[in-house]
């Protein structure tokens, strides 16, 4: 049986922990792609749920922005009333068209 010396034993060590680390960043890594795949499978459940109820449904921020609507709401929110335009639809990138703080489609204020 061979005996390895101090260096050699010290290189071994540290062959060893980056190994463990690699180990450790993969299994982390296997772990973040299998959670953002359930959060992607779950927004499309929510985003074909969203899409199928026949109620305007939409979304907003803490300050009263409309950030999301499904069809039936941007249907609504393009009559004049709620400052939209025929066809339009709210989307996360889409500026705000609505303010609800402010105004409802009863009073656009």
């Amino acid at each position: 049986m061979r005996r390895f010396a101090g260096a050699e034993v010290a290189t071994l060590r540290a062959i060893g922990q980056q190994v463990g680390l690699l180990l450790r960043v993969s299994r982390l890594l296997a772990e973040a792609r299998q959670q953002r795949a359930e959060a992607e499978a779950a927004e499309a459940r929510y985003h074909n749920l969203l899409d199928r109820v026949p109620a305007g449904v939409w979304r907003t921020n803490q300050a009263g922005h409309i950030l999301d609507v499904n069809p039936p709401g941007a249907s609504r929110r393009s009559s004049p009333t709620w400052g939209g335009s025929p066809g339009s639809r709210c989307t996360p990138n889409t500026p705000p068209m609505l303010d609800i703080r402010k105004s409802s489609p009863s009073d656009p204020g």
